[in-house]
């Protein structure tokens, strides 16, 4: 057998300790500046490193929070703010709440569904971005430029700040990945356009879905009707990877992106649309078939005759298909 592995805490890198000092007076484990101390006391960090270290970087976290507007003080105790509370509830760093509740103050001069996917691409909770390759760098920058005005925030100078500015780039390339993907484009030309692996593709569609998530309950916190809907609408057409007119029929269980598209390009666009259709032309349609045109028909409280029911149990047998013709 070999010899143990070592391990080490990282509890006090800022991004992990900040959620972690918030979530801890939040949740009502400590509610002064020395309980908190307390409680870090008995994590495994302490026990590997001087409790006078991550003292010091709590005292800092606090002070940060306290100024965020995430905690506030009532003598020597401390409590979360609505904010606080929020953010803690959401599992998002600290910093990614400060970054959407200051975005919701000043909103861009054109509200798109590129704006919500650029500012949840600007917070640490998306991870790594999509670092354009040289090839890319001329493009999206003229195609930044373009929609400057959907941005929450600034543009920086590519000769101030290099760094930022390619930071900048990472970030609208991610949210362009985003946006072609409720375009209803497929998985492989996402992967061949964007030279993303599939790995990264799913990672950033799942992380957008939280942090849309994240924005519509803030923006409801702070009573921001029109993000509140467009974020809420986000999140369903990222989770699905489609087009806000599918919406309706992709809440039936068994119909995906795929099926959706099939269902609306033959006319049948709302519930009451497939609740109307014969029955014999919904199972004639591709990758429907007459198992799932008899659940279709039962989601939507459709009544089926004799006859039908006899033909489905008659059925073609069917074989097994790929996850792509969902």
């Amino acid at each position: 057998l070999s010899d143990t592995e070592k391990i080490w805490s990282k509890l006090a890198v800022e991004k992990i300790i900040r959620a972690h000092v918030l979530s801890t007076i939040a949740s009502g484990f400590a509610d002064t500046q020395n309980g908190v101390y307390a409680f870090f006391g008995k994590t495994f960090y302490a026990h590997q490193y001087d409790l006078k270290t991550i003292e010091r970087i709590i005292a800092k976290t606090l002070q940060y929070l306290y100024d965020e507007e995430m905690l506030d003080l009532y003598g020597d105790h401390i409590v979360a703010t609505k904010l606080g509370k929020r953010v803690s509830e959401l599992y998002i760093d600290p910093l990614s709440g400060v970054i959407i509740r200051d975005a919701l103050k000043q909103k861009p001069l054109q509200l798109t569904s590129l704006s919500l996917f650029h500012l949840i691409t600007h917070t640490p909770d998306m991870g790594p971005i999509m670092r354009p390759y040289s090839h890319e760098l001329d493009k999206l920058a003229f195609l930044m430029e373009k929609h400057k005005d959907e941005f929450f925030t600034t543009i920086p100078n590519e000769w101030d700040d290099h760094i930022a500015f390619q930071e900048f780039l990472g970030e609208f390339k991610t949210a362009k990945v985003l946006k072609s993907w409720i375009e209803e484009e497929s998985e492989d030309n996402l992967i061949e356009q964007f030279g993303i692996q599939p790995g990264d593709l799913f990672r950033t569609i799942e992380n957008a879905k939280w942090l849309l998530h994240a924005t519509s309950n803030l923006a409801k916190l702070y009573g921001c009707e029109k993000i509140l809907s467009l974020s809420s609408e986000l999140h369903a057409r990222v989770s699905r990877g489609i087009k806000k007119e599918l919406l309706a029929i992709v809440k039936l269980e068994g119909v995906g992106r795929v099926r959706g598209r099939i269902l609306f390009n033959k006319g049948y666009r709302t519930i009451n649309d497939i609740k109307l259709a014969p029955f014999k032309d919904l199972t004639d349609l591709p990758l429907i078939g007459p198992g799932l045109a008899r659940k279709l028909k039962e989601q939507v409280g459709a009544f089926l005759n004799k006859d039908e029911l006899e033909n489905i149990e008659k059925g073609k047998e069917w074989k097994q298909g790929f996850l792509s013709e969902y």
